[in-house]
């Protein structure tokens, strides 16, 4: 049985293509591995699982945050099971998403695989967080994201990018779908509870993000005081202001300075929850690049839940 599992998404241009010549990089290390393709959307859920069945130690993930967000989920999932789980690494310089931003990986997966077979690899457990949301079909639906998750403004951004794989995942496209987007998008009413109290009522918001992680839309750090491993979440809420604030707000927020513009709210929390006033529109969610399902939603962090190699 394989030590070694490696979970790709071919489906990524920059993943893909470049596979072929990585695995036999990999091949002049070791064959003590097995890889599995992802063939669509929560494929990487069932793979993860199968690779658990053939004794894998180390899962790696050479994907986007979606694809790091199904794998999260299958391994914390099979551990509630009791039975043992198979630590986690990111494929560094072939990973795609923002949570790699913000892990401190080795510059390269071979760097970390030598150190990884010579029994010298770090190992980390980081917190993740819960989303308890609305499904398509109205159901309760329990999940976890690794980096980010937000509603709004925010879930159309995710749903018109995460659609397409053409387009590059740069601030330029981002920027770019803001532009295009914001004319037409119509402010929710929320009210929001922060750990069990309430800070917003009727709210009119373009956009909410619970942070695990600090960067989001694609290299932008949004959350500069957010960790891995601190046990706490930081959200950020857009308010409705004049279009010319946003416009300006384009400044700190390419900067890393988000929190300084006027109509925008950051702070920590434990646990965060968002109902929608419109019960005749129905708000979406969206988190670690993929959008789900719709709001009510509450959000919660998971201490020390999975174990990162690097």
């Amino acid at each position: 049985m394989a030590r070694i599992h490696f979970i790709v998404n071919p489906l990524r241009p920059s993943i893909g293509l470049r596979w072929p010549y990585e695995e036999k990089m990999i091949e002049s290390m070791t064959r003590d591995f097995q890889v599995h393709i992802t063939r669509g959307r929560l494929h990487s859920e069932i793979l993860t699982r199968t690779a658990m069945e053939a004794g894998a130690e180390l899962i790696v993930c050479a994907g986007g945050d979606s694809t790091l967000s199904e794998i999260v989920n299958g391994l914390y999932r099979a551990g509630q099971g009791g039975g043992p789980v198979p630590k986690l690494a990111l494929y560094a310089g072939l990973q795609q998403g923002d949570t790699v931003k913000g892990l401190r990986m080795r510059k390269t997966f071979l760097e970390f695989l030598t150190a990884y077979l010579a029994g010298e690899a770090i190992e980390e457990k980081i917190d993740v967080g819960e989303a308890r949301f609305t499904g398509d079909y109205g159901q309760q639906v329990r999940r976890l994201f690794v980096n980010c998750a937000g509603f709004g403004f925010s879930s159309v951004i995710v749903d018109k990018l995460s659609r397409d794989y053409r387009i590059s995942r740069t601030k330029f496209n981002f920027f770019r779908s803001i532009i295009s987007l914001a004319p037409l998008y119509r402010h929710p009413e929320v009210d929001i509870f922060v750990d069990g109290q309430k800070v917003y009522s009727n709210e009119d918001v373009l956009l909410g993000l619970i942070h695990n992680g600090n960067y989001g839309a694609y290299g932008l750090l949004l959350s500069p005081r957010s960790s891995f491993s601190d046990g706490i979440l930081e959200y950020t809420i857009i308010s409705k202001t004049f279009a010319y604030k946003y416009l300006l707000g384009i400044f700190p927020l390419f900067a890393g300075k988000l929190r300084t513009a006027s109509f925008v709210k950051q702070a920590s929390c434990k646990e965060i929850k968002i109902v929608s006033e419109q019960t005749q529109k129905k708000v979406r969610i969206d988190f670690d690049g993929d959008c789900w399902g719709f709001l009510p939603a509450e959000f919660r962090v998971l201490e020390k839940a999975i174990t990162v190699v690097r």
